[in-house]
């Protein structure tokens, strides 16, 4: 039997999430930070296809055949499923998704971060070029197979699991977390633009409100920070600054929860209920409207360390998004126009860890 031959051109953003941004053939737009260009790639030309390089994951000397492209390709085809539902979901009110799609959505959402071209180089460094093998292998093996193939439930994760960042970031996506849905009204002319790391916390890492990622150039996700706290998020905001600027600058329908449950083994008498893949989380559809708002989130996604910013021939706003003073003036009027309001926020400008 002929040995196969390992996938040579490997994509570090998936193909599906490239051609969200392609609106004619296999040509996307992109922009190049370092040369401060804006450029043109083709998701069927490797010699002109920035997302992906040559053996990016594996080749025959360290894996077997494409054992990372296998688990990989499976994850990203029941992903594309969940986020094709969510970005057509823009003619509704509410959305519905089942336990396991929101599950299969937050692990797209860690593994974007870990197989990104920075992280990669980050571990290349330090020689650790197995730790997202072992990233991979855990996700795939102890989350997404057992849901999937086995229809099990996932609703805890080994919080000894060797990789921290891995942990935190579990943690951090299924229990510290909920989410909202944005869709951008037909009247806003920019659109979102994404790159391999894929998403911005805000208003910074250290302290953040939510997390921004979006899906394509009209539809993003928030992942609103909770704290664990078991607080109203209007009352929350005003025990954490760095909620109350968000809801300062995006109103409080970011951050709000706009989430209903429905149960499927639920004990009517007993008003017990045991979980089950089929839970159906019923999200309410947010319509974003105003302009200054894409802008604002844009730049806070073009300033993450990525070289190439993905768009959908909306660049021509790319000046907006190395301005600061712009950023600033829209916040500072932003913040001017609140300022009777009840929760007094100091220093905005410190929180937001931008030298305006």
């Amino acid at each position: 039997m002929e040995k196969k031959k390992v996938k040579r051109s490997q994509h570090y953003i998936p193909r599906f999430f490239i051609k969200n941004w392609i609106t004619d053939g296999n040509v996307y737009n992109y922009y190049n930070k370092k040369e401060n260009m804006n450029k043109k790639g083709n998701i069927k030309n490797p010699n002109n296809d920035i997302f992906q390089e040559h053996y990016f994951y594996e080749n025959e000397l360290l894996f077997f055949i494409n054992e990372i492209e296998n688990k990989l390709s499976q994850m990203e085809n029941a992903a594309s499923l969940v986020i094709n539902k969510i970005i057509n979901s823009r003619n509704n009110d509410f959305l519905s998704l089942s336990r396991k799609e929101l599950v299969i959505l937050k692990i797209y959402v860690l593994l974007q971060k870990i197989r990104s071209k920075s992280f990669k180089k980050k571990l290349d460094k330090n020689n650790e070029t197995n730790v997202f093998l072992n990233d991979l292998n855990y996700l795939y093996e102890k989350i997404f197979f057992p849901i999937v193939k086995e229809n099990k439930v996932f609703n805890k994760f080994e919080e000894n699991f060797k990789d921290k960042y891995v942990n935190l970031n579990l943690k951090y996506l299924f229990k510290d977390t909920y989410l909202n849905i944005i869709h951008l009204d037909d009247s806003i002319e920019q659109g979102f633009v994404t790159s391999d790391l894929a998403s911005c916390r805000f208003p910074n890492d250290q302290n953040m409100a939510f997390e921004f990622f979006p899906l394509s150039p009209k539809t993003a996700i928030v992942f609103v920070k909770t704290d664990n706290l078991s607080l109203p998020i209007n009352i929350f905001a005003r025990f954490s600054k760095s909620h109350a600027i968000a809801k300062e600058i995006f109103g409080g329908k970011y951050i709000d929860k706009n989430i209903e449950y429905k149960y499927i083994n639920k004990d009517k008498d007993k008003n017990k209920f045991s979980l089950s893949n089929d839970d159906i989380f019923i999200y309410q559809v947010i319509i974003e409207q105003r302009e200054y708002i894409v802008t604002i989130l844009n730049f806070w996604l073009f300033n993450i360390k990525s070289n190439f910013i993905l768009h959908s021939n909306d660049i021509f706003v790319v000046k907006n998004y190395f301005d600061k003073k712009l950023i600033h003036t829209i916040l500072k009027g932003i913040f001017e126009v609140k300022k009777d309001k009840k929760i007094e926020i100091s220093s905005w400008e410190k929180e937001l860890y931008f030298d305006f």
